[in-house]
């Protein structure tokens, strides 16, 4: 497989959140590309889908920018600080700076009528059970 361009760039990341200090624009080059290949990787398809307009490039450009701006907005992975007898608690999905993505964000990314994209229940009319 090719050597694949990343799905958003450090100005998508900078246009959710905020402006980047140069570490962060240099590590958020390295966080565009891991977001995009576990995108990727979680939706082979998405390239295909971007290219026939099935997906928005809107849309997945900010679900990658979000994955990254989450790990570069809590670079230690905290889930909670306190001040006196000061203590500190990892987010476990956090902890070891891990890009993710949740469940919502995949399904948003999915093409209407797409596997793994399911409402409570399905009505299928004219068919006897």
């Amino acid at each position: 497989m090719p050597d694949l361009q990343p799905l958003a760039t450090t100005q998508d990341v900078e246009g959710i959140w905020q402006g980047l200090t140069s570490q962060q624009e240099a590590r958020s080059v390295g966080l565009l590309d891991y977001a995009s290949a576990m995108l990727r990787q979680a939706l082979p398809s998405i390239d295909e889908w971007l290219a026939s307009g099935q997906v928005s490039e809107v849309l997945v450009r900010s679900t990658v920018a979000n994955a990254v701006r989450r790990v570069l907005a809590n670079p230690d992975g905290k889930a909670q600080e306190s001040i006196d007898d000061y203590s500190w608690t990892r987010a476990a999905n956090a902890a070891s700076g891990e890009i993710l993505y949740t469940s919502e964000d995949l399904a948003a990314l999915r093409p209407v009528g797409q596997a793994g994209v399911r409402g409570a229940f399905t009505i299928r009319p004219g068919i006897a059970r």
